[in-house]
């Protein structure tokens, strides 16, 4: 084969209309800031931990 090779452009907004059912809102964001923030302190992964078990078991 001779001459240029094919040459691929970029889309952005390709898998837009796939993604949008997957992205998190205001709320879900806001939660996991404060998780994230609250394994930072010692002994919260534990908490967490025994909270959701707690959870779980109803």
């Amino acid at each position: 084969m001779s001459g240029p090779a094919p040459v691929h452009e970029p889309r952005p907004g390709l898998f837009d209309p796939l993604l949008a059912r997957f992205q998190l809102s205001g709320r879900e964001r806001l939660i996991g800031r404060i998780l994230v923030w609250l394994v930072r302190l010692p002994g919260a992964v534990r908490l967490l931990t025994l909270w959701h078990e707690r959870r779980s078991r109803d």
